[in-house]
């Protein structure tokens, strides 16, 4: 059993190297006022690892300031940093050094403006802020948090934001689509939802570049209230031992959906129940090799892409039961 050992408040600072000087000057101010930041120029011990001794100077923080410019939304590890912190629940002070547009995982909280100089007034703005979470404010050593732990805290967030969505009463007017490869498959689902006036949401086509993929795709699919899948054969694989077998190799090969289908699937049944969820199937224009379905999806309903349309009239009729003016 770990000895709990109490440690003094501290906030980690965020920021891109390119604007050092005047995140220095700032920082610089903040502690005259008596609060302790961590900055890996000040910090980082020679020899010591940089990877994990800032992972745990964040992990262990009272907060993260974030200094936003051009620079630092460009910066890979400001926005590794952002997305931990908001991950572990870790508290974000964003201070705006230059004009930019608010990155959407952070325009629900209040940003400090420093774009016209570093005034009094705003920097006792920040202080009053960071010493009300430096009270509040009770951080033990750091524990390695199992992946367990992770997931549940993932599962846990987003169920809040399915309620809030469920709690939604206007009609929705968009639909999140995932796709693979097929992208005359992808083309002719946007057709027939624009014709019955329904907004798809193509996370390939949305800007936001500086965001990662991941942050996109948790940005885009919050307030979704129904997902088109759709599943097309768009790799070839197979279980190793089969495909060990001697004289089998290729032969043992199947067509798959692209990983990036199945894992938001699962996502979207998990969030959005299988009621909102439409699972559109493109069979392979070859009879062979077999498609092959995760074992985990047996019994999921797949509606079948066919000459006449017909998955159209069932979309429609799913559209119309999950609220959608169609």
């Amino acid at each position: 059993m770990s000895r709990k050992i109490k440690r003094e408040p501290y906030f980690f600072v965020s920021y891109s190297h390119r604007d050092r000087e005047m995140v220095d000057r700032i920082s610089s101010e903040l502690r005259k006022r008596g609060l302790t930041i961590w900055r890996d120029v000040d910090n980082l011990r020679p020899g010591e690892e940089w990877a994990s001794a800032t992972e745990e100077a964040l992990r262990t923080a009272s907060g993260i300031i974030v200094f936003l410019s051009p620079n630092s939304l460009q910066s890979d590890s400001v926005q590794v940093e952002i997305a931990f912190a908001q991950t572990q629940k870790i508290a974000v002070f964003p201070i705006v050094l230059k004009p930019i547009e608010i990155p959407p995982a952070l325009a629900h909280i209040t940003a400090l403006d420093l774009t016209q100089g570093v005034r009094k007034p705003a920097i006792n703005k920040i202080v009053a802020a960071l010493q009300s979470a430096a009270v509040q404010a009770v951080r033990l050593p750091a524990e390695p948090r199992e992946v367990g732990d992770v997931a549940r805290s993932i599962v846990e967030e987003t169920r809040a934001r399915h309620r809030h969505v469920a709690e939604v009463t206007t009609p929705p007017d968009s639909v999140f689509i995932v796709h693979g490869h097929d992208i005359e498959f992808l083309a002719a689902v946007e057709k027939y939802l624009r014709r019955v006036r329904i907004t798809p949401i193509v996370l390939s086509k949305m800007s936001n570049t500086e965001m990662s993929l991941l942050q996109k795709f948790f940005t885009w699919s919050e307030d979704t209230r129904f997902a088109i899948v759709l599943v097309s054969a768009d790799d070839l694989g197979a279980a190793r031992r089969e495909y060990a077998v001697p004289d089998v190799g290729d032969k043992a090969l199947q067509f798959r959906a692209r990983q990036n289908v199945i894992l938001e699937l699962g996502f979207f049944y998990g969030y959005l129940g299988w009621e909102n969820v439409f699972v559109l199937y493109k069979p392979p224009i070859t009879v062979f090799p077999h498609f092959e379905r995760p074992s985990d999806m047996d019994g999921v309903v797949f509606d079948e892409v066919d000459g006449k349309g017909k998955w159209k009239i069932t979309l429609r009729e799913r559209l119309r039961k999950a609220g959608f003016n169609v």
